[in-house]
Formats: structure tokens, C-alpha cells, sequence
């Protein structure tokens, strides 16, 4: 089953405020289908390349965000190819709930007291 498969680092918010932050999203595109997530990262617009997805510089700061994006980077591409190997269909949601540690479906309150009934006959 193939996949069209892409990650996305970019800035959201404000870009024309002097000295003030913004924060890193990263955008997972699976299928033409578009999830977005902060990665609780924040950082100076003047000093973000676009183009790559990397902030500029080799200071101490660049230098340990730009390894926290890979290590992100790293993950998502992890958490894919598990999927893949898995040969099941999955969505950009899924990826993301799989990021955010969400993985397991949530049980609805129905099905919780049906599991609850059917304890209490065993």
C-alpha cells in the first residue's frame, strides 16, 4: 500500500512583532491529508530558515533546537514506518495520535458499562 508521506517544521503566529517568540508547529501530510501539532517549542522569526525547517546559527541554541527537531523528525519517521510494517490503512490523524502518545481508542460510556454488564455475568 503506498503512501504519499510528508513532515513539515514552520512558525505559526504573529512574524511581524519585534523581539517576540512564535511558536514551532509541525505539519504531517499523509495522502494530501494535513495534521498539524505544536511542538512546544518557541523561537525568533528572524532567525527561523523556512526553506530548511531549521533555525540559523551555530550558537547553543540553535545548536539544541535544531537536534530537538531531529530527534522529532526521527520519531514521526519511526512512528511511519511502523505503520507501513504494520500494512494497515492509517491517516495523518492517527500518526499524530500515535506522537502525542494517544494511541489507544478512547472507550465511549455505552461501552464501558457494556464491558462493566458483561464482567459482572462472568
Amino acid at each position: 500500500m503506498n503512501h504519499s508521506f510528508s513532515q513539515l517544521f514552520y512558525l505559526k503566529g504573529k512574524h511581524f512583532e519585534k523581539d517576540v517568540k512564535v511558536p514551532i508547529y509541525l505539519r504531517l501530510t499523509v495522502n494530501g491529508q494535513r495534521r498539524e501539532l505544536s511542538i512546544s517549542h518557541k523561537v525568533d522569526p528572524e532567525k527561523w530558515n523556512a526553506r530548511t525547517g531549521r533555525m540559523r546559527g551555530t550558537n547553543l541554541e540553535a545548536t539544541q533546537l535544531n537536534q530537538f527537531l531531529d530527534t522529532v523528525r526521527s520519531k514521526v519517521n519511526k512512528i511511519h514506518r511502523q505503520l507501513i510494517e504494520d500494512d494497515k490503512p492509517f491517516t495523518s490523524s492517527d500518526m499524530k495520535n500515535l506522537y502525542s502518545g494517544k494511541g489507544e481508542k478512547l472507550k465511549m460510556l455505552l461501552e464501558l458499562f457494556d464491558e462493566h454488564n458483561q464482567q459482572m455475568e462472568n
